[in-house]
């Protein structure tokens, strides 16, 4: 069994240098393309399951990068 771990795309509070913690920031401009990025990246594997924490910046990385037919 192989695990990748994906940190999520740029945030508001990354570009401002902010303690994120459990604050919720979505993911900015620059963090969607950053997940379009890796999704072609990624591409050249094959994923049984993904999984995501439920703030909204690693949830919206996890729907931009999911491969078609994977549940997030």
């Amino acid at each position: 069994m192989e695990i990748y771990f994906v940190r999520h795309g740029e945030t508001k509070g990354n570009k401002e240098k902010k303690f994120r913690g459990r604050t919720d920031y979505p993911l900015n401009e620059n963090g969607k393309n950053q997940a379009k990025k890796l999704k072609e990246k990624l591409k050249k594997y094959k994923f049984d399951k993904l999984l995501t924490s439920p703030l909204k910046r690693a949830h919206e990385t996890a729907k931009i990068i999911k491969p078609e037919g994977l549940e997030v």
